[in-house]
C-alpha cells in the first residue's frame, strides 16, 4: 500500500496531518482530530472491529470517537490514541493483556485506560503498549502485555495492566519507539510540538463536604441528584465511611472486667481506645472487590458526561 499525504487528503476529503502504520494496518489522523483506519486483510478487521463488523477493505474507516484525536499509534492488531483531554484509549486484539484493561478480553471499541495519568506518548508495539508519563517535572514509562526477551523492562512475566518500568526517561522525551529486545527514546525539545490539552468541565459537587455527612445524608443527595457521576462519588463516599472501623475501646469484654482496670486516685476509669481505620490490604476481599467495581463506574460515568458535554458544545457550535 502506497499512500501519500495529498492522496490521503483528497480521498478522506480533509487534510490529513499524520499517517501511522503498521502490518496491513493504515491510520490517517486528521486536522480536525478524526482517525480512519484502512485494514488489508479480513483477520485484522476482526482484530480490531471485532468479527461481526461490516468494514470493507482498503477503505478508510473512521473509529468512532467524540472528542478530538491528538495522538496515534498503531501495532501489530491493536491501537491506541490520546484525545484533547488527556484520555487514553485502547482497541484491538488483547491476547496478551496489551490493551492494558486488566484481562485479555479483546475490545471491538475504544476503552479507556491510564486514569489519573498526565499521558504524554503513547506506542503500540507487537504485542505489548508503552506509554509515557507526566508527574511534576519528571517522565517515566509505563507498561503492558508480553514481558519477554526485554519488552518490558523489569517485568519479564508481562502484565494485564500498566506498570512502572525499570528505564529512566529524559524530560525532553518526545517520540518512543520500541522493538521485542530495544526501547528507543527520542529526546529533544520544540515549543511548537507541545500539545495543550482541555479540562473537563467542574463538578458542582465538593468531595472533600462528604466526610461530613452521614450515610443517611449521603443517600439522601444520592436519591436527589440526576447526574450519573455524581452518584457515584456519592457511592464511593458511603463506600468509604462503611470500610473504615469505628473508634474501639478495650477491653471489649463485660463491666466488670472494665471495671477491674481502675488505677488513680480519683477512681476514673481508664479505657485505651484507638481509631484504627481499615487499610484496602486488611478489607475482606468482598469489600475490595466492590470499591473497585465502584470505581470503574464512576470513570465510566465521567467519560461519558464529558462526551456528553462535547456533542452538547458541538452542536451549539453548529447552531
Amino acid at each position: 500500500m502506497q499512500v501519500t499525504l495529498k492522496s490521503a487528503s483528497k480521498t478522506l476529503g480533509e487534510k490529513v496531518k499524520k499517517i501511522e502504520t503498521s502490518v496491513g494496518v493504515v491510520g490517517f489522523l486528521t486536522d480536525t482530530g478524526k482517525l480512519h483506519i484502512v485494514l488489508q486483510r479480513k483477520s485484522e478487521i476482526a482484530d480490531i472491529f471485532g468479527r461481526d463488523a461490516t468494514v470493507k477493505l482498503l477503505v478508510p474507516h473512521p473509529l468512532p470517537h467524540v472528542a478530538k484525536i491528538v495522538h496515534c499509534s498503531i501495532g501489530d492488531r491493536h491501537l491506541g490514541f490520546i484525545d484533547e483531554y488527556n484520555r487514553a484509549f485502547m482497541v484491538g486484539n488483547n491476547r496478551y493483556g496489551q490493551l492494558g484493561t486488566g484481562d485479555r478480553m479483546d475490545r471491538s471499541s475504544p476503552v479507556q485506560v491510564l486514569f489519573n495519568n498526565r499521558i504524554r506518548l503513547l506506542y503500540c508495539s507487537l504485542n505489548h503498549t508503552l506509554a509515557v508519563i507526566e508527574v511534576g517535572n519528571q517522565c517515566f514509562i509505563m507498561g503492558t502485555g508480553c514481558g519477554s526477551n526485554g519488552r518490558l523492562p523489569g517485568c519479564p512475566r508481562g502484565s494485564v495492566t500498566f506498570v512502572k518500568l525499570d528505564v529512566k526517561v529524559p524530560w525532553s522525551t518526545k517520540q518512543i519507539d520500541a522493538h521485542k529486545e530495544c526501547l528507543f527514546l527520542l529526546s529533544c525539545y520544540d515549543i511548537k510540538d507541545q500539545v495543550e490539552f482541555k479540562m473537563p468541565p467542574p463538578s458542582n459537587f465538593l468531595v472533600e463536604s462528604f466526610a461530613l455527612k452521614s450515610q443517611k445524608e449521603l443517600l439522601i443527595e444520592m436519591k436527589r441528584t440526576g447526574c450519573w457521576v455524581d452518584r457515584m462519588r456519592l457511592l464511593e463516599a458511603m463506600l468509604e465511611k462503611a470500610s473504615c472501623r469505628q473508634p474501639v475501646c478495650f477491653p471489649l469484654k463485660t463491666s466488670d472486667q472494665q471495671s477491674s482496670k481502675t488505677s488513680t486516685s480519683s477512681g476514673s476509669v481508664k479505657k485505651e481506645c484507638f481509631s484504627s481505620p481499615l487499610e484496602n490490604s486488611h478489607l475482606p476481599e468482598d469489600m475490595i472487590i466492590l470499591k473497585e467495581a465502584v470505581d470503574h463506574l464512576r470513570r465510566t460515568a465521567e467519560s461519558d458526561e464529558l462526551d456528553k458535554h462535547i456533542l452538547y458544545n458541538m452542536q451549539e457550535n453548529q447552531e
